[in-house]
């Protein structure tokens, strides 16, 4: 910028400008970052690999996780102290997570100028190998219920810290328990995959670059609704802890919000929303012999 600016010469101002989409001198914006477009444009410094990044910061917290668990549920300690290290292993947990979603429909930018030797296209698609590796990435190390697991022993240990009337207030766990907390995480990141803009933005790719060279929405709902109701392919359906059930309960919320949006722009998604849960009806419906002999609360 500093030789472009001063250089009296044009040809070599020219030659200059063309070095700056060059790798090393291309850099993103708070504002593209706002738009979670582009994977590679993140706001703190997650190398060069934002997903490897969150994967290895995922296993990581969560071994301290299971390690915070079988060291401080020991006789002498005190329950606020596991209860204040769990939250902010979440927070970390939730903030690492919170990289990957981006990679689902993204689009790599260039800064490249038309007729740049090497020069690439304006944008160019997430590689769908890529995309494909994320999502299952955010399955398993968040809607998974052994993403962070809570046992029944553990939320009975979970307790305030009745010394700090703050802290106390604060995640109340009466209030706003830590099972909780887990579950609108997973919630939340429902919401992240299923917003239209989102859903906007891979029908938009599918039209520009093709099927075969990005993550379809058929394909991530189907991947989704595979998880999240993993019980239908269980000879014996268990039975579903209330936070299972409210998890199942909130995807079929959007999806029936999904196929009530009448915008231009829902069309795609309206239809592979109602065919999720055309299919979700048959498998119930192929349950409905066990019905009698299923937990009430399944």
């Amino acid at each position: 910028s500093i030789a472009f600016a001063y250089t009296p010469d044009p040809g070599y101002a020219a030659q200059l400008a063309k070095q700056a989409a060059a790798w090393g001198y291309v850099f993103g914006s708070d504002q593209e970052a706002s738009l979670e477009i582009d994977p590679a444009v993140q706001r703190w410094d997650l190398g060069g690999e934002p997903l490897a990044w969150a994967k290895d910061r995922c296993a990581l917290l969560r071994k301290l996780w299971l390690d915070a668990v079988r060291t401080h549920l020991v006789p002498g300690e005190r329950p606020a102290e596991l209860t204040e290290i769990l939250s902010s292993l979440l927070a970390d947990y939730a903030r690492a997570a919170d990289a990957v979603p981006t990679y689902i429909g993204g689009r790599h930018s260039s800064r490249d100028h038309v007729g740049d030797a090497g020069g690439k296209p304006a944008y160019r698609p997430v590689e769908k190998a890529k995309q494909t590796e994320a999502l299952a990435f955010l399955l398993d190390a968040v809607l998974s219920e052994q993403a962070l697991p809570i046992s029944a022993e553990l939320a009975q240990q979970l307790g305030d810290d009745y010394l700090d009337p703050r802290r106390r207030d604060f995640r109340n766990q009466t209030v706003y328990p830590l099972w909780r907390q887990v579950l609108d995480q997973r919630v939340g990141l429902l919401h992240d995959l299923l917003s239209p803009v989102r859903l906007r933005r891979m029908v938009d790719g599918e039209q520009v670059f093709g099927k075969d060279a990005v993550l379809t929405v058929s394909e991530m709902l189907d991947q989704i609704s595979q998880v999240i109701f993993s019980e239908f392919t269980a000879a014996s359906p268990p039975h579903l802890s209330p936070m299972r059930r409210e998890l199942q309960q909130k995807y079929v919320e959007s999806l029936g919000q999904l196929v009530l949006q009448r915008t231009p722009e829902s069309h795609h998604a309206r239809a592979q929303a109602r065919l999720q849960l055309q299919d979700l009806r048959q498998k119930l419906d192929a349950l409905r012999s066990k019905r009698d002999s299923l937990d009430v609360d399944l």
